[in-house]
């Protein structure tokens, strides 16, 4: 018997259209083009620049360089960086040892597209920039404890913004319904709990291996925990 399994007879279903004289054969199909992210500029704002505002750029940076660009500024900038905003930050693998103090001079040489506002004061509008309030407590003058309580939830805070400029920054070939998809799942499927926010936010992060590493015994551990 020649001509293969069915034995020479036509193919099930009719003849293909490629199978026509002179037909030309099918297009090869392109592969759907990468998902690509655009890195948006945050601002994070407080009075001194010493405190919050050091904070949250520390978390940004180590969480989240694939996403964003992060600076931050005071209204009225302090001397220093306080010694227990670097002290809670470095329990946390986070170090800011080149930080220092900075003013809103800063707008004048760099466009934002976030500000986050951590001051308790009313910020002008910014051009071309989104502004958001941080109810987040002044912990200056205060103890340990309270630098902590002020670190974990702007660790917080941070993770949350991260996780949302991921969602909503790909760009995708809007004819490939694969990228379209993988865009959806990335929407349906992204937990909401606080440890679901830290899970997908350090696994993406640029220096994931930094950010998941053993912390110092005794050292406080906001990561993984229950919700």
């Amino acid at each position: 018997m020649s001509g293969g399994f069915r034995g020479g007879r036509p193919r099930m279903g009719g003849p293909r259209r490629s199978d026509a004289p002179g037909a030309r054969p099918p297009a090869a199909r392109s592969p759907s083009a990468p998902l690509q992210r655009i890195r948006k500029r945050v601002l994070f704002v407080c009075i001194g620049n010493s405190c919050r505002s050091q904070m949250a750029e520390g978390f940004a940076r180590a969480y989240g360089g694939d996403i964003l660009v992060a600076a931050s500024a005071g209204l009225s900038p302090a001397l220093i960086v306080q010694p227990l905003t670097r002290q809670v930050l470095a329990a946390r693998n986070v170090r800011i040892d080149d930080q220092f103090p900075k003013g809103m001079e800063i707008l004048a040489r760099e466009r934002f597209d976030v500000i986050i506002n951590m001051s308790g004061q009313k910020l002008p509008q910014i051009p071309g920039a989104s502004i958001r309030d941080w109810p987040v407590n002044d912990p200056i003058g205060q103890k340990e404890p309270v630098y902590q309580a002020v670190a974990e939830q702007i660790e917080g805070l941070v993770m949350r913004l991260i996780v949302e400029l991921r969602s909503s920054t790909l760009l995708w070939n809007k004819s490939s319904h694969a990228d379209m998809a993988d865009l959806a799942d990335a929407h349906v499927s992204g937990p909401c709990s606080r440890k679901g926010v830290e899970v997908q936010v350090l696994l993406s992060a640029p220096n994931r291996s930094r950010a998941i590493e053993p912390r110092p015994s005794g050292a406080v551990q906001p990561i993984f925990r229950s919700s």
